[in-house]
């Protein structure tokens, strides 16, 4: 040992102090510094080769301010004001919709139905002595201005009912007017306010109807539709009408085909009816996709088959629901193709036609 170094420090020793300074990790610049004058030296040497490792790891760190320093350049140019003015629109200059309809208001008899013993099978004696049906409904006129309607209609989506396409005789004024004409009247429109009641007591949780669950909850559909019963406008039964809507459109494959041998076609005349009356965007992509299945299932003949498969039977019952589906498509007005569907259309009552006996009425997969 050498001894001028007896009672030195360790740590004032200069070859321990070399010694730790291997052992230091070099801050960024210094890596910097050692990665570019590495990259300069030959690449077979080991200072290259660290430089190299080094520049792998600087890169991401580089491209981290680098890429959003590029974004933030074309961002800048891009906005770059041209001296255009951004038009405002005048939200309050839009005016509501309106719906000019008239509205009747009925007082409808008690719900109770005449059960004896508020149970068992319906006694006939119960329901005649109950009181007096009222007198015709009377038409209310509707006041100046009404908001539209929010209508959720799948999944928390709320759109704007718009005004329908299919009035007729369905729509409350034009009801009391037929009444007049001796077409129905108090009595029938009261039988169908419990029927539709009925149907309001029986639908299930999940918003269909027993037992095959996709006709029965479309012909339930149809019925309140045919009531001019609505979502968002019908205050009794707008919420029954909503949520059998809603089970159809979950309950319709990806393919937009509903399954089974006639529920498809019952299933697509009820999508097709419902938007018609709502003009719900929602309920338009269902009713495409349904109405493009039954017209790539039309045969040549112009009739349909179970499960709008292709071959040579013409189902009278079934072609008859396909007749119906794509008249309501087409008052509805809302098909991608309308010459196909109007095609369609045309070439069903061939396919009825040839199912037609010549001394009347329709056979069922032929004239016989």
């Amino acid at each position: 040992m050498n001894t001028q170094q007896v009672g030195v420090h360790p740590l004032q020793d200069p070859a321990f102090r070399k010694l730790m300074d291997l052992f230091k990790e070099p801050d960024y610049w210094q890596r910097l510094r050692l990665m570019l004058a590495g990259l300069g030296q030959p690449r077979n040497s080991g200072a290259y080769r660290r430089a190299h490792t080094e520049l792998e790891r600087q890169w991401a760190p580089l491209a981290a301010i680098a890429i959003p320093a590029l974004c933030l350049l074309i961002l800048a140019l891009l906005a770059k004001d041209n001296g255009s003015e951004v038009p405002i629109i005048d939200i309050g200059s839009i005016e509501p919709i309106v719906d000019i309809e008239p509205q009747i208001q009925i007082d409808y008899p008690s719900t109770e139905p005449a059960y004896a013993d508020g149970g068992g099978d319906f006694n006939p004696v119960i329901a005649m002595n109950k009181p007096a049906l009222p007198p015709p409904p009377v038409i209310v006129a509707p006041p100046p201005e009404r908001a539209p309607v929010n209508t959720p209609v799948s999944k928390g989506v709320s759109i704007i009912t718009l005004p329908r396409i299919f009035i007729g005789s369905r729509s409350a004024p034009e009801r009391a007017r037929l009444s007049d004409l001796g077409q129905g009247n108090a009595s029938t429109e009261t039988a169908v306010i419990r029927a539709l009641r009925w149907l309001k007591q029986n639908q299930q949780a999940d918003g269909s109807w027993l037992n095959n669950k996709n006709a029965m909850t479309s012909l339930a559909i149809l019925c309140f539709l045919a009531h001019d019963e609505r979502p968002g406008v019908s205050r009794e039964f707008g919420d029954s009408v909503q949520r059998g809507i809603e089970f159809l459109l979950r309950s319709q494959p990806a393919d937009g085909q509903w399954p089974g041998n006639y529920e498809h076609f019952i299933a697509a005349y009820a999508m097709c009816e419902a938007y018609g009356m709502t003009m719900n965007p929602n309920l338009r992509a269902s009713a495409e996709r349904a109405v493009s299945v039954i017209i790539r299932g039309q045969h040549r003949s112009g009739g349909w088959d179970y499960a709008a498969k292709q071959s040579d039977r013409d189902d009278t019952s079934v072609t008859g629901w396909a007749a119906q589906a794509l008249k309501a498509a087409s008052m509805a007005n809302f098909y991608s193709d309308p010459a196909a569907l109007d095609r369609a259309c045309k070439l069903t009552v061939q396919g009825l036609m040839r199912n037609a006996h010549p001394d009347g009425g329709f056979g069922y997969t032929g004239p016989g």
